[in-house]
């Protein structure tokens, strides 16, 4: 009971502590919050009286976070965000909203914008956003920024449900007019001079296409984005490693009988918690794994000759 009352007495400043910490200007937190600067500047006075400690440094007309003012964003965030997650847990209307999704490239047209449109047009009240360029995922999934998110890596960490969708094989690809799509084998080492275009190279100066790092070859562009590989790979004579599915759906591309090319895992990552069948995010999660499921391509020879 007594943390009962102590949370009491702190309730109502929440938001307007909130809304001045995300944006550390009175007048721009009083005019998302429909209240005046002079309300907004007292509220934070007296939590911070009832705290017992300074949450904001005052300069000018800004108020900056102290490091304890930080630190309790950080937890005011966690406790609404898990607290709008239990209210729409419990509403039993249809998803409704934005439903703000950060994805890789790799999927993002093929697989994730299919089921995000899929899904808006089932539930109209809902609004899917694709974020592509989204730096620092998992702190702007817990802080609620970021719904749900599908990524190449597995991450464990508290606050975050991670779940494998799919292992994705890759193979090395070319347009149907290169040379080398007239042959039937085809060594690792009879590539070594020939270009390709790959993925961005990480921190290491690897790039983390599936390309086995013992085989020879030159990288003649490399690129963040997945779909420039594709249509750099059809116009003219480089090579590219590309997830099979992928590139069967793109189709006009020759698959080279090469086998070695390690595979690309695919998770999706959302925030902790019960999540009902309404949830949006459990919504788009299932609809990317059924459209994995139908469109698994059939590999041979020729699987993705034109």
């Amino acid at each position: 009971m007594d943390r009962l009352l102590r949370l009491d007495a702190l309730w109502n400043w929440l938001p307007a502590f909130r809304a001045v910490g995300e944006t550390q200007h009175l007048p721009s937190a009083a005019t998302a919050l429909h209240v005046s600067p002079s309300a907004l500047s007292r509220s934070v006075r007296l939590l911070e009286q009832r705290l017992g400690c300074t949450l904001f440094e005052r300069r000018s007309r800004s108020l900056l976070l102290t490091p304890k003012g930080r630190q309790f964003l950080d937890a005011v965030r966690t406790a609404m965000r898990q607290l709008d997650d239990a209210v729409e847990d419990l509403d039993q209307r249809e998803p409704r909203g934005p439903l703000r999704i950060a994805s890789v490239t790799a999927v993002l047209v093929d697989l994730v914008a299919p089921a995000a449109r899929w899904l808006g047009q089932r539930f109209p009240d809902l609004h899917p956003q694709l974020l592509t360029k989204v730096d620092a995922i998992v702190p702007r999934l817990l802080a609620g920024e970021i719904d749900v998110a599908f990524v190449h890596h597995g991450i464990t960490l508290p606050g975050i449900h991670c779940e494998r969708l799919a292992l994705l094989p890759r193979s090395v690809y070319c347009s149907a007019e290169h040379p080398l799509s007239r042959q039937r084998t085809i060594a690792p080492e009879q590539l070594a001079d020939v270009p390709f275009v790959t993925a961005t190279a990480d921190q290491l100066g690897q790039t983390q296409d599936g390309w086995p790092a013992a085989w020879p070859r030159q990288v003649a562009l490399q690129t963040d984005q997945l779909t420039i590989g594709f249509e750099m790979c059809l116009a003219g004579t480089m090579l590219a490693v590309l997830p099979d599915l992928l590139a069967a759906r793109r189709g006009r591309l020759h698959r080279l009988p090469i086998e070695g090319c390690s595979a690309l895992e695919l998770f999706a990552i959302r925030r902790t918690g019960e999540t009902s069948v309404g949830r949006a995010d459990a919504r788009l999660i299932t609809a990317v794994r059924e459209r994995l499921q139908v469109e698994k391509p059939v590999r041979g020879a020729e699987q993705a000759a034109t």
